[in-house]
């Protein structure tokens, strides 16, 4: 199964971040397809994860979290994947 992730900003030591890879690699794991779509991502990408940033430019942070929202659901439109999270 291919699974998307979506998250506004991957740091590798905050807590949601660690949530976060602990869930997807179980997935892996178990045989599934891990892509993830961020606005930023820092850190090293996990072996076999497809990650891509969606580049999102704007000074308020509600805003920038609206663009980002817009471009990922033009994409999930477009795409097919079994589960969203």
């Amino acid at each position: 199964m291919r699974y998307v992730f979506c998250l506004f900003k991957f740091f590798y030591y905050g807590g949601l971040a660690r949530d976060f890879l602990r869930i997807a690699k179980n997935c892996q794991q178990r045989g599934h397809e891990i892509k993830v779509f961020t606005m930023e991502w820092r850190g090293d990408v996990p072996d076999g994860f497809d990650v891509t940033i969606l580049p999102v430019n704007h000074c308020l942070n509600h805003r920038r979290n609206k663009i980002f929202i817009d471009k990922l659901q033009s994409i999930l439109q477009r795409e097919q994947y079994d589960v969203i999270i």
